[in-house]
């Protein structure tokens, strides 16, 4: 996929321009997340989540972060002020399909952006 939008739109941060995922702060440890998974050849299904770190134990946090780090320690060492978001991130992409907040199949790459686009710029 080709990042056809912005890197920040109306608060929302793109995280990962490969599958078009941004992230929107909403307090310290509260972040609003989405992003376009590819299921499967010309179909993709957009998810979106709040994850709020707090709901979290440091063991579940820890075992959600060293699929890309380490471990926490070094995660936070990394990125100081902004772990928590990269933290949400983490998990977010950990989330199994079902389990997200939002799930939106269609058909075209084109759409999948649309989507993206109407949604984080509808506040």
């Amino acid at each position: 996929m080709i990042n056809l939008l912005k890197n920040y739109m109306n608060g929302w941060t793109c995280t990962d321009a490969s599958d078009y995922q941004y992230q929107k702060k909403l307090s310290a440890t509260v972040f609003a997340m989405i992003q376009v998974i590819e299921i499967s050849n010309n179909t993709w299904t957009i998810v979106a989540d709040t994850i709020d770190i707090e709901e979290y134990s440091e063991e579940e946090i820890e075992s959600y972060v060293v699929g890309y780090y380490e471990s926490l320690d070094e995660l936070i060492k990394e990125y100081k002020k902004c772990s928590n978001g990269v933290i949400a991130e983490c998990i977010f992409e950990c989330t199994g399909f079902g389990d997200y907040e939002l799930e939106e199949t269609v058909i075209t790459e084109a759409q999948a952006v649309d989507f993206i686009y109407r949604y984080i710029n509808k506040e």
